[in-house]
């Protein structure tokens, strides 16, 4: 169950209108949502704003100049492409119990791992 109380309709359409500007960010969504707080609803934090928004298909957050805000692409290795092969082809040879290692063994190439 979950710690707040699903989003009710007015809430939803508030935000909606709040997140028609999309050169607000969410965390300033949120904060305008509080100040439209009547009858003390639940206080959202700027993610559970970004994932109601994105549920209800609202427009994406954009920098002032109307360019879209997107989480930024992480930069593969030029190599990348051969080097999941070699893994892959390496899983296919071990077996699938070793499918794991061989996916770990590629994320740690990437400096992703831990």
């Amino acid at each position: 169950m979950s710690k707040y109380p699903d989003w009710t309709t007015p809430e939803v359409s508030d935000l909606r209108e709040i997140a028609a500007d999309q050169t607000l960010t969410w965390d300033e969504v949120a904060a305008a949502l509080v100040r439209r707080n009547p009858g003390g609803r639940p206080v959202r934090s700027a993610t559970a704003v970004r994932v109601c928004a994105s549920k209800n298909r609202m427009p994406v957050r954009t920098l002032d100049d109307g360019t879209p805000l997107r989480p930024p692409r992480p930069v593969l290795p030029d190599d990348a492409r051969s080097m999941l092969d070699a893994a892959l082809d390496k899983a296919r040879e071990e077996g699938r119990a070793d499918v794991l290692d061989a996916l770990r063994e590629v994320i740690h190439q990437f400096g992703a791992g831990k």
